[in-house]
């Protein structure tokens, strides 16, 4: 998003040139993104190539249907973030590999499924594969979301922190949870 991927969740017809292009001459694509590993996947299909990925911020590595790699949060890390999270009243959503999970409705996970699609620059927004999307791309609430990690134990390859206010000043003390790597 904001390189590949420009503010109307579409990939320019420069970009899906050069990459292809790029492909051809032996080169090797590879995307990198905060996204899920599906959605890395569905971008590779509508360019037409066959790349690797990094996805949830590196957290997974694959090409195609094909992990590679993987690397989760140890349990401990997760709840605590999620106290820390409940301590200072800032809202908290956690992915795994086929999704996220919450525990209140907001504009950050608002029709979450349908923000994990990009389009080809001009493409239609084709409501089959919004569909799919929604059905693929789980966005599951929770009741509360540290009694169901504690519960399930879900392998939670990222987490994603929001306030309507500014985080300045936060990200310094949540930093210091042991086992978080904060960007």
């Amino acid at each position: 998003d904001g390189t590949l991927v420009n503010d109307a969740k579409e990939i320019t017809g420069q970009n899906q040139l050069a990459l292809l292009q790029y492909q051809q001459a032996g080169g090797r694509v590879i995307l990198a993104s905060g996204r899920l590993p599906l959605s890395l996947r569905w971008i590779g299909e509508e360019l037409q190539l066959n790349p690797y990925y990094l996805a949830l911020n590196g957290a997974v590595a694959g090409q195609g249907d094909t992990c590679l790699a993987k690397h989760a949060f140890r349990q401990q890390a997760v709840l605590d973030c999620l106290e820390f999270c409940q301590q200072r009243s800032l809202y908290c959503h956690i992915y795994t590999t086929e999704g996220i999970w919450y525990d209140r409705e907001n504009y950050w996970n608002e029709n979450w499924p349908e923000r994990n699609l990009v389009w080809l620059e001009g493409q239609q927004r084709d409501p089959e594969r919004i569909g799919m999307a929604r059905t693929l791309c789980l966005a599951r609430q929770v009741a509360d979301l540290a009694e169901a990690v504690q519960a399930e134990k879900p392998l939670i390859y990222k987490m994603a922190v929001f306030s309507q206010q500014t985080l300045a000043g936060q990200w310094e003390e949540l930093a210091a949870v042991p086992g978080l790597n904060v960007t």
